[in-house]
């Protein structure tokens, strides 16, 4: 009985917060701030990943690959095709912006040349900008599970 009311609390937990996000999310679409296309556009710190992300008529696309050279390197951006790496990443993200609110689909491809298994990643994102224009908060829906989290925009 302890273990199912356990996960039931945990249930209700996590569906507090996504209803507080939700509600902020809400918020900040019919909020009277708009976007501002030149403060946004820049390089966002997504998941340990350095992705330019810049805003046309409120929609943005992404398409990147990053290298990892070795177990403790971090990930870089592909300049050209890699000749010997320890991981690939693929990441795609479309999306858009309304006043300083969001939605986005992610797709990320991960494979390592160290081992013969693939990780792959799909989710729909909804985003709150700041009025800042340098952090993003995120909740992210995957077939797995709801995932909270922040992009921060890198300084110059």
């Amino acid at each position: 009985m302890d273990k199912e009311n356990a996960e039931e609390k945990n249930v209700l937990i996590e569906a507090e917060k996504e209803r507080k996000f939700r509600v902020r999310h809400s918020n900040a679409f019919i909020s009277n701030n708009k976007i501002n296309g030149k403060a946004f556009n820049g390089i966002w710190i997504i998941d340990s990943l350095e992705v330019p992300i810049i805003l046309k008529d409120n929609c943005f696309n992404v398409d990147e690959e990053f290298i990892m050279a070795d177990k403790k390197s971090k990930w870089i951006k592909v300049k050209s095709d890699p000749f010997e790496y320890y991981k690939i990443k693929a990441l795609s993200i479309d999306g858009s912006l309304e006043n300083l609110s969001g939605q986005y689909e992610i797709e990320c491809y991960e494979e390592s040349n160290s081992d013969s298994l693939s990780e792959s990643y799909e989710a729909k994102g909804y985003m709150i900008i700041k009025n800042n224009f340098k952090e993003i908060e995120i909740m992210e829906k995957s077939r797995e599970k709801l995932k909270f989290k922040k992009w921060t925009k890198k300084e110059n």
